[in-house]
């Protein structure tokens, strides 16, 4: 039984029926499910780690019960035709940026080492959060991944912080305020023994994860929109892949070549399945390796002398690279685009799975929090479940009502909707017009979301050895029409235990007090730093 308080089938089963539609809970990641079903019956929980033949090279990715969105290619033939895009040079690299083969003019901080630890999700992750801080004069950051391997709160990590993870856990981690931690204030530590700093703080707040669909398969070079965040965006990409030493021309095992620096997995088809994560840094459309042209640049976490310099490659071509697991990047802002230094959320853990319609019919979620303090609203945080997904968000004081007949009044501020489609992950959106509030007042944020891919309420509940979140009624709350609400408890937890949903209110409590008359609007999409 794969989730706690699991008492149907999960995939397909709809669940509330309205006149024309159905409203269920969507499907987990097959992926996750065979992995946890091979680690059952391989292994007891915690006792192994995904490595290579060497054990100083350890990996450590494993999949999300979050479902894989592919993207949509321009290609429209079944072949794999190569597809370049014009508008892009022939090589660009982020560690190299002059492109003469000497990293000392890095745009990324320096490259770590892992070790013997199934951590590399964590290392890769921050090798891109702390480039994006580095490219945009955030600041030059190492951030800890000793506080990010054992304090992100799954049953993964509490049962052994080195036996591998994703970049979920990293996302939850971090927009719950407890990371990033400072390296100095809790550093990498694997001698027998070791802990981590229970009195380290973090020193920045994520804005922004978001994710990039996965390559497809019958068009894997079709990769301008890697390019295009690479390029234009100037953020490191966060990605998952198969690594390896097989055998060369072996199918299915991903084969290192010393010579050309390159890992290579000819699965013919998806059957190389990722084990590790790592940074896209660049491409170069005319490297060869491995009998092919085209290769992402990226950089390991084995070490800055490991290949050379830490960095490697992986062509085009290869049946692992961002085909299987996730592929995403970090946007942070400047402290001053922001303030506020109070997180009000139920949700803690990765959020797992989505509540809705099996298409882009909107879905509205709720939280309803008590506020400690007086303070000024300043944001909403919430996961966005598929690109092309757009909000709206409303704010309230009183909740009425009981059981299908909640409704929420006394709107606080006004309406806000996102102007444009949103990318899948993690977004904060600043309010164009802050809400004052004060200490013992509920407040109930609402936000609508419509998805393209369906099932969009984002929800954070219990998967066994995985997550095991907690809830509370009158907390948590949804509705098929944006009038008439619902508490999670209310059928959802047929389907998952202890629900709750994915949406956050952020406040500063330095400014309470009425918001001036005049606040100057600001862009829809804006980020938080404390």
């Amino acid at each position: 039984m794969l989730l706690k308080s699991f008492t149907k089938p999960l995939i397909g089963i709809l669940c509330v029926s309205s006149l024309f539609a159905e409203v269920g809970m969507g499907p987990i990641n097959p992926k996750f499910v065979q992995y946890q079903k091979e680690k059952e019956r391989v292994h007891t929980f915690g006792a192994s780690k995904i490595q290579t033949s060497s054990s100083s090279m350890e990996t450590g990715w494993m999949p999300s019960p979050m479902t894989e969105e592919i993207h949509k290619s321009r290609q429209t033939n079944q072949t794999n035709t190569r597809k370049l895009g014009s508008s892009y040079p022939a090589k660009f690299d982020l560690s190299d940026p002059n492109l003469d083969h000497d990293r000392s003019d890095s745009l990324l901080t320096p490259v770590r080492n892992q070790a013997n630890c199934g951590v590399c999700w964590a290392f890769a992750a921050y090798g891109a959060y702390e480039g994006q801080t580095k490219i945009d004069t955030l600041g030059s950051f190492d951030f800890s991944e000793q506080n990010l391997r054992y304090t992100n709160g799954t049953e993964w990590s509490n049962n052994d912080p080195c036996s591998g993870g994703n970049l979920p856990m990293v996302t939850a981690y971090l927009v719950r305020g407890d990371g990033p931690v400072s390296e100095h204030d809790d550093p990498y530590d694997l001698s027998p023994g070791n802990t981590y700093n229970p009195d380290a703080k973090a020193i920045r707040y994520v804005d922004n994860v978001l994710e990039l669909p996965l390559r497809n398969f019958q068009a894997k070079t079709d990769i301008d929109y890697i390019k295009n965040v690479l390029y234009t965006l100037k953020k490191p990409l966060y990605v998952s892949l198969q690594v390896g030493f097989g055998t060369a021309g072996e199918t299915g095992k991903s084969v290192w070549d010393s010579d050309t620096k390159s890992f290579y997995c000819n699965g013919k088809g998806d059957i190389c399945q990722s084990n590790h994560a790592v940074v896209i840094v660049g491409w170069d459309d005319t490297y060869r390796a491995q009998g092919q042209t085209g290769a992402f640049i990226l950089r390991n976490s084995w070490g800055s002398t490991w290949a050379g310099d830490g960095y490697f490659y992986v062509p085009y071509n290869d049946d692992s690279i961002a085909l299987s697991g996730t592929i995403a990047y970090f946007e942070d802002w400047k402290d001053s685009q922001i303030h506020a230094n109070k997180i009000y959320e139920y949700d803690t853990l990765p959020a797992v799975l989505g509540w809705g319609y099996t298409d882009a019919t909107p879905m509205w979620g709720a939280n309803k929090f008590t506020i400690e303090h007086d303070a000024v609203v300043t944001a909403v945080g919430f996961y966005a479940r598929g690109s092309g997904t757009t909000y709206e968000i409303k704010l309230y004081q009183t909740m009425s009502g009981n059981g299908e007949t909640i409704v929420f009044s006394g709107q606080l501020g006004s309406t806000q909707s996102s102007s444009s489609p949103i990318k899948r992950g993690w977004h904060t959106v600043k309010l164009t017009q802050p809400v004052s509030v004060v200490s013992g007042q509920s407040l109930i944020v609402q936000v609508k979301f419509s998805t393209p891919s369906g099932y969009s309420l984002p929800i954070e509940g219990d998967v066994s050895g995985y997550v095991d979140a907690t809830y509370a009624p009158g907390e948590s709350f949804w509705s098929s029409d944006g009038t008439n609400f619902q508490d999670v408890s209310d059928m959802m937890t047929d389907y998952i235990g202890d629900p709750n949903i994915a949406i956050k209110v952020l406040a500063d409590e330095d400014q309470p007090g009425p918001v001036p008359s005049h606040t100057t609007l600001v862009p829809v999409l804006s980020y938080l730093l404390f």
